[in-house]
């Protein structure tokens, strides 16, 4: 099973999704800064720092992409005698319950 298609699809998603929040963050953390560009007829700058924070925010979110989404995450490797290896430290049911009868 190739996992690339699926990881394209997420980085594409989360940098759309990244664009759009970092666009609405920048609408309101910086409105008074906007406004006030527009009221001196200054169309460029209000753009392209609408445009800058866009890009930022799809960065933010493509970057922090989680390590198991990504298709070179190999999963938790089993044991020899099948279990995962991530709960090899945790405690048997005998020693937490008592042995059954």
């Amino acid at each position: 099973m190739n996992k690339w298609p699926d990881f394209l699809f997420t980085v594409t998603i989360r940098f759309i999704g990244g664009v759009f929040i970092g666009c609405l963050a920048c609408v309101l953390f910086t409105y008074r800064v906007i406004l006030a560009g527009f009221s001196r007829d200054n169309v460029h700058g209000p753009i392209l720092w609408l445009i800058l924070c866009g890009l930022l925010g799809g960065l933010v979110a493509v970057f922090t992409i989680p390590h198991w989404q990504t298709p070179w995450h190999k999963g938790i490797p089993k044991r020899k005698d099948g279990n995962s290896a991530r709960h090899s430290n945790s405690p048997r049911e005998d020693d937490i319950h008592g042995p059954r009868e």
